[in-house]
C-alpha cells in the first residue's frame, strides 16, 4: 500500500531518492550561542544515515533576539553561522539525504526568558491567551523589516548548502499571527480580509524566490485549520493554500494553528 513512499519524487527543482521526510523536530542541541554542535551535527548525520529523502532541520532563530525560539536553538541571522550550517548540510548529505531548514519567528508568542527584555511583537497589541501580556504592534517599516529577515535567512541557507528552505506557518507563531483574524486586528494592506492577512507570508515567499532564485525550494508549513473559534477556518487554509501555489511555493506543510 505504501510503496510509494520508497520511489523517487520531487519538490520543485529538489529531486529526493523517495518520498519519507523528517519533519523539523527541536533538539536544544545546538550551542547557547546558537552555533552547530557537535551533538547537533551527530543528530541529523544519523538521522539521514536512516534512509529518509530529506531532513528538515529544526526551527532557526532568524532575527535574535525577537526571533528567538527555544534555550538552544540553532541561528541563522548572519552570515558568521554560515560555516557550521555548512558543516550540518554536508553531514545531511553524506548521510545520503536532501536538507531543508525552518524559518522560525514567534512573534507574539516569545519566551520572555530569552529575548533579552524586549517586548514581542505581533501583527497588533492582542494580548497573548497566556499571560495576558501585550505585544508590540509592528509598524508597516517593521513588517517589511521581518520579511527581508526571513528573506536574508533564506539566502544564508543557500550559502550553507541547504536544498530548499521551510517557512514556520502555523502552531500559533508569527506567519500564523498574520494569517489569523484572532491576532490580525491591523487596518493597513497587510490585515482585513484573507488577500490582506496572507500579504506578509506571499511577501516573503516572493522575496525568497526574487533574491534567492526561483530554482530554489520553498515550503510552507502551513496553518490548515486554528484550534481556537474565529480563527482560520478549514476553507480558509485551503484558499491560502492555492494563494501559495500562485505566488510560488512549491509544498505545503499542513498543521494546526492557534
Amino acid at each position: 500500500m505504501f510503496t510509494i513512499l520508497f520511489e523517487p519524487g520531487s519538490i520543485g527543482t529538489m529531486a529526493l531518492k523517495n518520498r519519507l521526510i523528517m519533519p523539523p523536530i527541536s533538539t536544544n542541541l545546538a550551542g547557547e550561542d546558537g552555533t552547530v554542535s557537535d551533538e547537533l551535527l551527530f543528530h541529523y548525520a544519523e538521522r539521514a544515515r536512516g534512509g529518509v529523502g530529506l531532513v528538515t532541520v529544526e526551527n532557526v532563530c532568524i532575527a535574535y533576539p525577537l526571533a528567538r525560539h527555544g534555550a538552544a536553538q540553532p541561528r541563522i541571522d548572519d552570515d558568521a553561522f554560515i560555516p557550521g550550517l555548512r558543516r550540518l548540510t554536508n553531514a545531511i548529505h553524506w548521510g545520503g539525504a536532501k536538507a531543508t531548514v525552518e524559518l522560525t519567528h514567534p512573534g507574539m508568542n516569545a519566551d520572555l526568558r530569552y529575548i533579552e527584555g524586549e517586548t514581542p511583537v505581533a501583527p497588533s497589541a492582542v494580548p497573548r491567551s497566556k499571560d495576558s501580556l501585550v505585544p508590540r504592534a509592528l509598524s508597516r517599516e517593521g513588517v517589511v523589516e521581518v520579511v527581508e529577515e526571513y528573506v536574508g535567512a533564506a539566502r544564508r541557507a543557500r550559502q550553507a548548502g541547504f536544498d530548499a528552505v521551510e517557512l514556520q506557518a502555523c502552531h500559533g507563531l508569527l506567519i500564523n499571527q498574520f494569517l489569523s483574524p484572532l491576532t490580525n486586528k491591523r487596518q493597513d494592506e497587510y490585515g482585513g480580509d484573507r488577500e490582506s492577512r496572507i500579504r506578509f507570508l506571499v511577501e516573503i515567499v516572493e522575496g525568497i524566490k526574487r533574491r534567492v532564485g526561483v530554482d530554489f525550494p520553498v515550503v510552507v508549513r502551513l496553518v490548515a485549520e486554528d484550534m481556537i473559534e474565529g480563527g482560520v477556518t478549514s476553507e480558509e487554509g485551503c484558499w491560502f493554500a492555492r494563494r501559495l501555489e500562485e505566488a510560488g511555493a512549491d509544498a505545503l506543510h499542513p498543521d494546526f494553528g492557534l
